[in-house]
């Protein structure tokens, strides 16, 4: 299982750490806020509501578990940058967090099974 990633934000390098139990009910609560309770009427919505909801998971993920990236890019929140500097954090949280936070999961989940 691998407890950490690392990832590379408009050149510089952060090593994430798998979430407590903690942060991920931060996360979770994060997404709550931010959609006002309607996560699932915007991923089952028009393709701006779903990037809405990608918006906002990614916001929070990097929120929780990179909050030393809002120093680096200079903003107070991550809900300040451009468009396109956001689309550059989805795409991170697309294709390497939220497959690595995925694979853990299942890996706990099979040992979880193998221990029954």
């Amino acid at each position: 299982m691998t407890s950490t990633k690392t990832i590379k934000v408009q050149g510089q390098t952060f090593t994430l750490k798998y979430p407590n139990v903690g942060q991920f009910i931060d996360i979770k609560v994060l997404e709550a806020k931010l959609s006002q309770g309607t996560s699932g009427q915007l991923v089952s919505g028009t393709s701006a509501q779903l990037d809405a909801f990608l918006f906002i998971t990614t916001y929070a993920y990097f929120s929780v578990l990179c909050p030393e990236l809002m120093k680096q890019l200079k903003v107070s929140s991550l809900l300040e940058l451009s468009i396109k500097d956001f689309e550059e954090l989805s795409k991170i949280y697309l294709e390497e967090i939220q497959p690595w936070i995925d694979g853990v999961k299942n890996e706990i989940k099979e040992g979880m099974k193998d221990a029954q």
